[in-house]
């Protein structure tokens, strides 16, 4: 029941590689880093609405809000730290270059006998930024 094609939508995805050296604009290396990730893919996959709670903080609320996705496809290439862009409106062809900053990332994967869930949180910076 968790992973009928009705309950699932659109999302694309991009797995992370590491790390590559910045360089500036005469091909010197900064010092700084940028995370690197594969092309942009398109999957299908239930994602839950947002979930979470408000926390009083020194200096105001911290709302600490995440989503979960779920799937039985037990070999989704999916893994900890992966780009998602969820909700973003992307055409299906929409070519790697086009693409708006990630707005989710892969914080957790718990793996069961028969489905993978996914805790995903939102960021303020993607691709574009050189992550969050």
């Amino acid at each position: 029941m968790r992973d009928l094609d009705r309950n699932k939508q659109p999302i694309w995805y991009a797995l992370y590689k590491g790390f590559s050296p910045l360089v500036d604009e005469w091909g010197n290396e900064t010092g700084e880093n940028l995370p690197t990730y594969d092309p942009p893919v398109k999957l299908w996959i239930n994602v839950s609405p947002a979930l979470g709670e408000d926390e009083i903080a020194a200096f105001g609320v911290d709302a600490r809000y995440y989503k979960t996705m779920v799937t039985t496809d037990m070999n989704c290439p999916i893994d900890l730290d992966t780009a998602l862009w969820i909700g973003l409106g992307i055409p299906d062809n929409t070519p790697e270059e086009d693409f708006p900053a990630y707005n989710y990332r892969v914080a957790s994967v718990q793996r069961g006998l028969d489905s993978i869930r996914y805790i995903i949180r939102e960021v303020t910076k993607g691709l574009s930024d050189g992550g969050d």
